[in-house]
């Protein structure tokens, strides 16, 4: 992602996907997998988180880290000038 590209707005549930991701990495805890952010905001389907976060890796707020040794392939975090997004 272009470090200077104006990221758009998100909807609520983008949101609340983003916020509990983001909160989780915060307080130094793994991401949530599609299952524990599911169960955690009351969606009826995997494939409904798994279409948001990929909205979101489309608006520029999430990016997706390759799984590699002693990597558990979750999304991660890190701080820019504008909001959080993924390494």
């Amino acid at each position: 992602m272009d470090e200077n590209k104006k990221l758009t707005a998100l909807t609520k549930k983008e949101e609340a996907v983003f916020n509990l991701i983001k909160n989780a990495k915060l307080k130094g805890l793994n991401c949530p997998t599609i299952r524990e952010i599911r169960d955690k905001l009351g969606f009826l389907s995997t494939s409904s988180v798994y279409t948001i976060i990929a909205r979101l890796r489309d608006k520029g707020y999430l990016r997706a880290r390759e799984k590699a040794e002693g990597n558990d392939g979750r999304t991660v975090f890190k701080k820019s000038s504008i909001l959080w997004t993924a390494i």
